[in-house]
């Protein structure tokens, strides 16, 4: 059992946290892919044996199909999108992943395209939703809060958003369960509490280009907590704007300042997340 664990372990040290950079795809040449439709997601997997590396199967299509369109209907319904278009997903192969898409270990969203590129790991993680997940909600809500809010998004709103929804950010393993499993915000925050690294909503706002295993979790943390305590509505209006313009639309969205909301939520994280 204790290999068993130190695999994995070693395994999720490799795994990047997909998506909290979109860049742009070396489009793929090959033709040869086996498409499957339900809802709102038209799915491209890799035929069996087109590869080294083991294509998913149609247990698996199934799975993966009926996860994103819950997402889909997730993000929409919940983030009040109004968005009905087809989103296309592309599932590379383990093996041919890095030179198609740039990354073996995860993928990435192109709006422009209402695409998702994407590696097939073999094996699932449980997200918070409770559902084995495959490609995950992280990159879906990047596609949607593009195409439906915007372009011109700070990283805090853009990460934020995707985070929140989500409600995690990468994966951890669950020695009880003996499970891959989504790393919630919530646990994100007690570690990032316990060491120092919580960023204030103006860090958030003026210092994008931290790593993002500390600014990812903080961000989601806060859009979490203006959904909680705000209309969504008013929160998407921040979306598609730059920093300054966040800052003076405040008071008019919450009736409240920006600094008078950060010191809300600055005495919220410390009631919630004590040093342990």
């Amino acid at each position: 059992m204790r290999n068993k664990k130190i695999s994995i372990l070693y395994i999720l040290t490799f795994l990047i946290i997909s998506g909290c950079t979109d860049f742009f795809a070396s489009l793929d040449k090959h033709k040869d892919w086996e498409v499957n439709e339900a809802g709102n997601i038209i799915l491209h997997t890799r035929p069996q044996d087109f590869s080294n590396s083991q294509s998913p199967d149609e247990n698996t299509i199934f799975t993966i199909l009926k996860n994103q369109n819950f997402y889909y209907y997730l993000i929409r319904d919940s983030l009040k999108l109004g968005y009905s278009e087809k989103v296309l997903i592309y599932l590379f192969n383990h093996d041919e992943a890095l030179e198609a898409i740039g990354t073996n270990t995860g993928g990435y969203s192109m709006s422009e395209r209402s695409t998702i590129y994407y590696t097939y790991l073999l094996a699932s993680y449980v997200d918070v939703y409770n559902r084995n997940a495959y490609i995950g909600c992280h990159e879906m809500a990047h596609l949607l809060t593009h195409r439906s809010l915007g372009n011109n998004y700070t990283r805090m709103m853009n990460d934020g958003y995707a985070v929140a929804i989500s409600g995690s950010f990468g994966r951890t393993y669950d020695e009880i369960e003996e499970r891959v499993v989504a790393r919630t915000i919530n646990e994100w925050m007690q570690f990032h509490s316990n060491n120092n690294n919580i960023l204030t909503p103006e860090q958030l706002l003026n210092e994008p280009e931290r790593p993002d295993d500390v600014f990812c979790p903080n961000a989601g943390a806060f859009i979490s907590y203006l959904w909680q305590n705000y209309d969504i509505e008013n929160v998407n209006k921040l979306f598609n704007v730059s920093s300054d313009e966040i800052i003076s639309l405040f008071p008019t969205q919450f009736g409240k300042t920006f600094d008078e909301i950060s010191d809300d939520y600055m005495k919220y994280l410390e009631e919630t997340y004590s040093n342990e």
